[in-house]
């Protein structure tokens, strides 16, 4: 009986602990504190990596799903969170700067509230020291003013976005309206072959048309049978373009008048 109770309470006391948050603070030394129920860490230096090792001690909920952790510290870069599969709890700090004495500037601090570790900057390094802390101090108010700035910039980059389509809406309106004073295909824009003229030649059933095909005239002879070629009539495309003030009818009908006399044909 007595060997099952000290078992049930040493099994108790092993996955006792819980870590439930981790803060890092300080100035001239950096203090990360491990919040909860935590015995004394193992330390460990590897390089510039510090480990501490929490023996019978799991991760909170939050720590659990944020297992990485960025310090705004500078001396301390991040802190990585994990447990083994011993039931001990890993932090591993990744330290800026010079890894000199790295264990001796380390110091582990046992709290009401949970565990301390203290990290001191290298002895003599004074300047390296006074520049850590400006660049340090400088992340709070650069991020105040981009934050101030942010909405102003949006609002010119709206109206900047908003000026070039107005912009291009009547750069293509006046494109559009420019093209269709200036091409050739005024009133046959939908058709490719449009016929300009048709005349019956002689008392048969042909008849003689002129079609414009693209920019140019042609002259046919059409028959119930087939369509043939009869000649190409460049002057009267050069006519066609040039004298837009004519009315249609009246230019049909002139190239009717050309057509019977480029055959020597009467109606």
């Amino acid at each position: 009986m007595r060997a099952f109770i000290l078992f049930a309470v040493v099994g108790t006391s092993v996955h006792a602990g819980v870590l439930q948050n981790v803060r890092v603070t300080g100035e001239d030394q950096a203090l990360v504190q491990f919040e909860g129920e935590a015995s004394t860490p193992r330390l460990t230096v590897d390089g510039n990596h510090v480990e501490l090792v929490f023996s019978g001690t799991t991760l909170g909920a939050e720590l659990t799903k944020n297992g990485e952790i960025s310090s705004p510290h500078a001396l301390v870069q991040r802190i990585k969170l994990h447990t083994d599969a011993q039931g001990a709890t890993h932090a591993t700090l990744t330290v800026n700067g010079s890894e000199e004495k790295l264990r001796d500037r380390v110091k582990l601090q046992k709290t009401a509230d949970g565990v301390n570790a203290v990290l001191s900057f290298p002895a003599g390094s004074g300047a390296t020291f006074q520049l850590l802390k400006e660049e340090q101090a400088s992340i709070a108010p650069a991020k105040t003013t981009t934050a101030e700035g942010k909405g102003g910039f949006g609002v010119v980059r709206l109206l900047l976005v908003l000026f070039l389509f107005a912009a291009t809406g009547i750069a293509a309106w006046y494109f559009v309206k420019f093209t269709r004073k200036q091409t050739s295909w005024r009133g046959s824009r939908k058709h490719l072959i449009e016929t300009v003229a048709q005349t019956s030649v002689g008392e048969s059933r042909g008849s003689v048309a002129i079609l414009r095909v693209g920019g140019e005239f042609v002259m046919v002879g059409v028959t119930s049978q087939n369509i043939s070629f009869l000649s190409n009539l460049p002057k009267l495309a050069a006519q066609y373009e040039e004298d837009s003030t004519l009315e249609r009818q009246s230019f049909r009908d002139a190239m009717v008048e050309q057509a019977k006399k480029t055959t020597g044909l009467s109606s």
